[in-house]
């Protein structure tokens, strides 16, 4: 009549932890984007990893702003003011996604003793403040659902190791 209580926390690996924060959606200086994709170059599988990298690094924003003013007979005026920008980047099309695979569980192995990767998509936005400097926003739509998928795999995989015998419960947070 003994009972047994065994715990496994899913622990996210760096990677995915390191992902996840760049990709909240907020606008990043294109130094900083440009930094965090070249430290993570190895985690990159298409568009190639050096192409983003250098497409990225001659990349150039222009901002023009134009206004208009019109002198009405009765005295008054009315204003109107254009702003237009533009990216650049020698002629070649920024992608919208990056695709990336990552560890997402730390220890989480396969059969060979590799660690299991999930390809994500990261979805790449530019924007351009007024004073012209560029800025990239990273977006991980999939991110919780893979979560989801992982924590899911982990623990059918538990419930067959452990058989009828022993039950598994999931504990609230």
């Amino acid at each position: 009549h003994n009972q047994w209580i065994a715990t496994a926390p899913f622990v996210q690996t760096p990677e995915f932890k390191a992902w996840t924060a760049a990709a909240n959606g907020q606008a990043i200086s294109l130094t900083r984007a440009v930094e965090f994709l070249d430290d993570r170059a190895p985690d990159i599988v298409a568009p190639e990893a050096s192409a983003i990298l250098d497409l990225l690094r001659n990349m150039r924003a222009n901002v023009s702003a134009t206004a208009e003013t019109e002198l009405r007979p009765d005295g008054t005026s009315s204003i109107r003011f254009t702003k237009g920008s533009t990216v650049q980047a020698r002629g070649v099309e920024l992608p919208p996604e990056i695709e990336i695979a990552i560890p997402v569980l730390a220890g989480h192995l396969d059969a060979n003793g590799a660690l299991v990767r999930y390809k994500l998509v990261l979805k790449l936005r530019t924007s351009i403040d007024d004073n012209a400097r560029l800025a990239l926003r990273f977006s991980m739509p999939a991110a919780e659902r893979v979560l989801e998928e992982v924590y899911a795999e982990r623990v059918t995989a538990a419930q067959a190791l452990l058989g009828d015998t022993f039950p598994l419960l999931r504990a609230a947070d």
